[in-house]
Formats: C-alpha cells, structure tokens, sequence
C-alpha cells in the first residue's frame, strides 16, 4: 500500500528545495570588469624601489553599491599590482567586509601569484570597520622594518561591523597607532572609490598623517600614466651612487623655481572638467612643486552667479577638485595640495554678462612657498 509522507516532513521537504532552485536560478556571475594593461613601473636613473613591505587593505564590505562598486575596486588593485615595479620587497593584501576577512599574507613580491589571489578576493558585505583592519594590520606588520607602504582601496565610508556610524576620530587613532608602532617608515596612501564627500575627507586625513602619504581618487588611476605616477609615490625614492652600487650617472638639475606663482583654469557652463588645453601649465606647476619642496599648492573653485547658492557651493568644490586630480595626474603629490571651494562668493567680475560669467566660471592656483 502507497504512503504518503508525513505532512511535517512534505512541509520542511518541499520549502527548502524550493529556496535551494530559486537561489541557483538568482545567482549571477561577476560582472566583467575593463582592467587596464599597465606595464611595470621602471625605476628612472637615480631612482630605486625604497619599500620593504607593501600591504593593501580591500574594501569588500556593503557600502560598496551592492558589490558594483567592489568588483571595480578589485580590478582596479590587479592593475595597480601589473603597474607595480619588480624588486626585493613583501606584499600582501587584505580584504574586509564585516566580521570577514579575506587575506594575502605577507611574502615575496610575486606579481602573476598577488594579481591571481586579488583575483579571488570575494564581495564580504556587512559593514565597513577599517579602524579594526588598520589596527590587524599593525599585527600584520609587527616584527617587519625598514619601510613600509600601506595603500588602501576604499569608499572612506566607515561603519562597525553591523554597519552603525563610526567616529572619524577613531580611524584616524588606528592609522596613528599603526604608523607609531611600526619599526621604521610607515607611508599610507589611498585610493577613493565612488564619490561621498565625506569619504574622501577621512581618506585625506589618513594619508596626510604621514609626509610621504599620497591620496587620491579612483578617476585618477584609470591610465597607465596614472598608475605609474601613484606606484611612484608608493615605491620609489632617490638614492645615492653607493646605494645602487652603479656606475655614476649624473642626474639632471632641479628645474629652478620661476616667479611665477598664480594660475587659473576656466571652466564650461555647469562643468567641471579641466580642458585638455591646460596641460602645458598644469606641468609647469608641477615643475615648480619639485623644484621647492616646501611649498604648497591652494586651489580655490568659483561660480557665476546662476543657480542657487548651494548648488553653486558644491559645483565650485567639484572644480576645484578636478583641478587637484589634473595635478595629480601631472605628478603633484596629493598631500600638498589643499582645496576651497567659494561658490559665486568671490567673481572677478561683478556683472551679469555673459563674457563675465565665463570669467567668473574658474579654479585659482597659487604655489604658496
């Protein structure tokens, strides 16, 4: 005789292979992600790789626009790592998203082996506690010295683990920590992905901690060029003659200082991209930035007067900012620049024509010595 399951068992049976079927059929690959083919970095003469470790903290967790975001940031380390110069340092990575963490331990630069790991690095979601991971990567660290290079590839936008609103302050005391306990030279460098405003502040605020930091946006990575003035900045310093047990090879002069110290760019109505015309200057400021190490640049964005203030306020802001990623891109180190934006506040010319409003539509440079 024919019997039939019990209905507890039928009730627990038929639900749970139903949810199994609707998970396969809701899963979705990653998305295909455009990387870009970047050589390694060759170090120029008088140049050599200075790094002893290089760790990169991965953001994974939620903020990261359901994982959009994250598999972006995934490529965009893999073509950070193929930019990267070939040399005698350790590498690792971590990435993190909540309670979970995905790691590369520390070893060996070995470019085909970091790039095929990165690869693997998983979308961890939950909440985005990067004060915890700088403070494990001061674990990480513990027992290496010399110098290290510490970049971290995040959104900035800080939770604990259940994703609740951390303190600004309490990330930048785990930087702090991490930087003080290290046995030599700690630089931190980082690299935002996405655009919260607030983000990008505390990534600046990390980076300038130390003097040989570096900051900058996702957009300002996205060449070969690009990515080979940020691998600069991580890896490379001058040394000596005896340090690189050559040949002596003289090296070029510093460009001397000219008296020049103000430069502004011009802007379309309602945009903020720096035309490609000011390229020739914006790598006359680089110049002289090099040629006085102590002096910063100060970018100040303006508005016509369209639109209404807040709006205005935020478009000179962006302005300003595009001019510091142009800068960057022409090999300003990012933490000596500084940014102000003064929406329709300060016109050159007080009028409403349209000649003055394409005046007014500016960022201003000023190399302050």
């Amino acid at each position: 005789m024919f019997r039939t399951a019990p209905r507890s068992l039928v009730s627990v049976l038929v639900p749970s292979t139903f949810l199994l079927l609707f998970a396969v059929a809701c899963a979705t690959p990653e998305p295909a992600v455009q990387k870009v083919a970047a050589r390694p970095l060759q170090p120029a003469a008088g140049e050599a790789v200075v790094v002893d470790q290089l760790y990169v903290i991965i953001d994974s967790s939620a903020s990261l626009d359901d994982g959009a975001m994250f598999y972006q940031e995934r490529a965009l380390v893999e073509s950070f790592v193929g930019a990267s110069p070939d040399g005698d340092y350790q590498a690792g990575a971590v990435a993190f998203g909540g309670f979970n963490r995905s790691e590369i331990p520390l070893a060996r630069f070995d470019r085909a082996g970091f790039q095929a790991k990165n690869a693997e690095m998983p979308y961890l979601e939950s909440g985005t506690p990067l004060h915890k991971v700088l403070g494990e990567t001061k674990k990480s660290l513990a027992g290496s010295k010399g110098r290290a290079a510490v970049v971290i590839f995040s959104d900035g936008v800080v939770t604990d683990e259940f994703g609740r609103d951390v303190d600004d302050e309490r990330v930048v005391a785990s930087a702090s920590e991490l930087v003080e306990s290290y046995d030599g030279t700690v630089c931190l460098h980082t690299v935002q992905v996405g655009e919260s405003e607030s983000g990008g502040v505390l990534l600046r605020r990390i980076s300038d901690l130390t003097e040989c930091g570096s900051s900058r946006p996702a957009s300002a990575v996205g060449s070969e060029a690009q990515l080979h003035a940020l691998n600069r900045e991580v890896f490379l310093g001058t040394v000596t003659v005896a340090e690189r047990k050559l040949p002596a090879v003289a090296a070029a002069p510093p460009v001397p200082a000219q008296d020049r110290t103000r430069w502004s760019v011009k802007f379309g109505f309602d945009s903020a991209n720096v035309a490609a015309s000011y390229r020739p200057e914006l790598g006359e400021i680089a110049q002289q930035v090099e040629a006085s190490p102590g002096a910063r640049v100060r970018i100040q964005g303006h508005t016509d007067s369209k639109g209404n203030v807040d709006y205005n306020r935020a478009l000179s802001m962006r302005r300003a900012e595009a001019t510091r990623d142009a800068l960057v891109n022409a090999g300003v180190p990012a933490r000596r620049i500084d940014v102000e934006g003064f929406g329709a506040d300060a016109p050159l010319f007080a009028d409403d024509s349209e000649s003055s409003n394409a005046e007014n539509r500016r960022t201003e440079i000023e190399l302050v010595r």
